[in-house]
């Protein structure tokens, strides 16, 4: 009777060496099936059962586009250069000229393209569940969108306000401030609410506003189908500081940039980094302070590749040597004071793009 439960041991063993055991660490040349099979049901895993799956690495530092995404049309200087058989000098010649020389051809992003993230100093008070995971770092993505390519562009002053005329921002409270105590709203369109949330934007209705049409109510994603913008605004990251972590926040804002760039494929894109908030916020908030802000501002900056995504920063024009807000310059510690949103409004456009003469 002992030799037939032994035997019948044996047969199971056999059975879970192709099935429950297969991915387990067994190393079937010195153990017996025997003792296979014992280790097994003691842990409660049936030499039947199903082989457990290998759980598949994931990368926590790249976002995944979640959108389809138009062929895209730009042609760089290498390839324009290849496809006419002249040399590179003759279209950077070329660029420089349509773009009243802020066009640079570099090996990589040289100062002037974007704007430097303002630091800020760290008063202890931050909750490191809000900051980036430990061990996450955020680079350049393998899509073209992020990709840099040599054709860098510089800011500029724009020439009129006419350059907005054909601009979206999309914002929360901040950005209704610029509608508000602002003259940019006489130009370019605005998607902007109290309390938006790059996390609302798939299902959030909005009144648009424009000088010129009626949108209604209606999704960031049924405005950029609806009209063609060439310059996109993004102001977002004050109202998520508590919501998840810096991570999420650069997850989601790689998914907007991938959804505006498939219906608004040849707009400039601007990341204006999120604004300070003042030394009385940041140094007794454990959400709402600039340690969470720069690390999201440092983030959210890496996805500018200088040719059509650029970062804005205007934190230098309204920060002290701190990199705390000006007490002076805000109402509560995170908005503007009314006359002075036109600080910002100055420096969006002495901050601008021209890569030729159809973004004039």
């Amino acid at each position: 009777m002992v030799s037939i439960f032994f035997v019948f041991l044996f047969v199971m063993g056999i059975v879970g060496k192709f099935r429950a055991y297969s991915q387990e660490q067994h190393d079937f040349f010195k153990e017996s099936m025997i003792e296979v099979v014992i280790k097994g049901l003691h842990e409660g895993i049936m030499p039947w059962d199903e082989p457990k799956k290998e759980e598949e690495e994931t990368s926590i530092a790249v976002a995944k586009p979640e959108v389809e995404m138009e062929e895209d049309s730009y042609i760089s200087s290498e390839e324009e250069a290849k496809d006419k058989r002249v040399s590179i000098k003759n279209i950077v010649d070329q660029r420089k000229l349509q773009s009243n020389n802020t066009y640079v051809y570099a090996d990589s992003m040289p100062e002037g393209v974007c704007s430097s993230v303002l630091d800020a100093v760290d008063y202890g008070i931050c909750n490191s569940m809000y900051l980036t995971p430990e061990g996450v770092t955020y680079e350049k993505q393998t899509s073209p969108i992020f990709a840099e390519n040599m054709d860098y562009y510089l800011q500029t002053a724009s020439e009129n306000d006419s350059y907005f005329d054909n601009a979206l921002f999309i914002g929360d409270s901040r950005t209704v401030g610029l509608i508000d105590y602002g003259d940019l709203d006489d130009h370019a369109s605005f998607f902007a609410k109290e309390s938006l949330s790059i996390y609302d934007l798939g299902t959030m209705a909005v009144e648009a506003k424009s000088p010129s049409e009626n949108f209604g109510e209606l999704t960031i994603e049924e405005l950029l189908k609806k009209k063609e913008f060439k310059k996109v605004y993004i102001c977002l990251g004050v109202n998520e500081l508590g919501t998840g972590n810096t991570l999420r926040f650069y997850n989601a804002y790689v998914n907007l940039i991938e959804l505006i760039r498939q219906y608004q494929p040849k707009s400039i894109i601007y990341i204006q980094g999120m604004m300070h908030v003042t030394k009385a916020y940041s140094s007794t908030d454990e959400i709402y302070n600039n340690k969470s802000i720069v690390d999201k501002n440092k983030a959210i900056a890496t996805l500018a590749n200088g040719h059509d995504i650029f970062y804005l920063d205007m934190n230098e024009t309204v920060c002290d040597e701190n990199g705390d807000l000006i007490e002076e310059l805000s109402t509560d510690g995170v908005h503007l004071l009314g006359k002075n949103y036109k600080i910002w409004e100055d420096y969006i456009k002495t901050h601008v793009i021209i890569r030729s003469e159809a973004d004039k």
